[in-house]
């Protein structure tokens, strides 16, 4: 009889973890289409930390038909070269809402485009922050101070256009991906943010012209699957 039992018990064990890393999982996913629109969407933050302050104050706002329609829906948000004035650097944050089960394996995607033609190089940086203390990474030094700092935020996910070149940056909607990886064995806490990073830019610079993102989703982590004889 023992036998005939044990399989059975594996089997509620197996779905009760199952169940319990669905729910921990399905409850850290982030999605953001910029539907909503209060911007920025509760629980971000929007930061300009460019050399000077130009006329677009925050850096990030929401866009809807102009400069070009969202990637879905009728939402998205975007930054220009106004985020500085003269020829300076820019450094505007969008940063995330905390999650507190970051694990390695997950995803973060978004869409993201550029104005054609491709006159002025932009560039993005995709970064991560892990919290050190409660929601470390949401206080106001988090992303440290003045345009080159990138504060608590050390973890670069992913750039496109490093190099600041034109040509790069896609001039229709694109989809990149960037995979969580040398995160602790636990469950970390964190934020991450999207930063409009490009020297020498504004109005009178060389470089930066006008990017929008959108439809932003951290996927949860899968979950393993297993039969039991």
């Amino acid at each position: 009889m023992s036998n005939l039992r044990q399989p059975w018990n594996i089997v509620f064990v197996g779905v009760a973890l199952l169940l319990g890393g669905l729910a921990a999982a399905e409850a850290q996913q982030l999605t953001q289409d910029f539907e909503l629109v209060t911007f920025p969407p509760t629980g971000w933050i929007v930061r300009n930390q460019s050399t000077t302050i130009g006329t677009n104050t925050t850096c990030w706002n929401r866009f809807t038909t102009t400069p070009w329609a969202a990637h879905g829906g009728s939402g998205h948000s975007g930054a220009n070269f106004n985020c500085t004035s003269g020829a300076n650097n820019i450094s505007g944050w969008l940063v995330s809402p905390q999650m507190t089960n970051l694990q390695n394996g997950q995803q973060v995607t978004f869409w993201t485009r550029k104005a054609t033609p491709d006159s002025f190089p932009d560039r993005l940086e995709l970064r991560l922050c892990l919290d050190t203390t409660a929601d470390s990474c949401g206080l106001a030094t988090s992303t440290g101070t003045g345009d080159a700092a990138v504060g608590d935020f050390t973890t670069l996910l992913l750039s496109v256009n490093p190099t600041l070149i034109t040509g790069v940056y896609p001039t229709t909607y694109t989809q990149f991906t960037a995979t969580l990886s040398g995160l602790p064995g636990a469950p970390s806490a964190g934020r991450i943010a999207f930063r409009y990073f490009v020297t020498n830019g504004g109005p009178s610079g060389a470089n930066s012209d006008i990017l929008s993102i959108d439809d932003i989703n951290v996927t949860p982590v899968e979950l393993m699957s297993f039969s039991v004889e």
